[in-house]
């Protein structure tokens, strides 16, 4: 009866041991991977139908979220994010974006990192090109409670100088 016990306790011990998690499969990254990429596509559209509130649906609303742009004040919150965003809209009727690079990389189940780099056009409410240029952002994707959102984000104008 005591080898038993001893057996048990050492399998336990064995079991306790192992990592807690295990390695991806490329068929699981890329489901994954799938995933964050039309979430990432729906998030855009949002930017391009000038829908704040939809945009702001994506970041994650916790004490760890930043986002930092070019240009702008680094934001902390979905809060500070409606504001500074919010007053780039003024005016705006849509903006269109033409996807020129795009990369999507499984760190974690529930991480992911995206790179999208992007032509942009602003359309001011009279139908004319109020800013045209290039675009490259970076986000951190986290799934959390069973929802994936924007934990982290940078954006940056890369529109080469006259």
């Amino acid at each position: 009866m005591r080898r038993l016990g001893l057996a048990v306790l050492s399998l336990a011990l064995l079991a306790a041991c192992q990592p807690a998690t295990t390695e991806l499969t490329e068929q699981q990254k890329a489901e994954i991977a799938a995933t964050v990429d039309s979430l990432m596509n729906e998030w855009l559209a949002t930017f391009e139908a000038v829908g704040l509130d939809e945009s702001l649906s994506f970041l994650s609303d916790s004490p760890e979220m930043t986002w930092a742009s070019d240009g702008d004040r680094t934001v902390y919150s979905v809060a500070e994010a409606r504001e500074v965003w919010g007053s780039h809209q003024v005016g705006v009727q849509r903006t269109e974006l033409e996807i020129t690079n795009a990369r999507t990389v499984v760190l974690a189940p529930d991480i992911v990192w995206t790179l999208r780099e992007m032509d942009y056009a602003v359309v001011d409410t009279a139908g004319a090109i109020a800013a045209e240029g290039k675009l490259k952002e970076t986000t951190v994707w986290v799934k959390r409670n069973g929802e994936w959102k924007v934990l982290l984000g940078q954006d940056a104008d890369v529109t080469p100088l006259p």
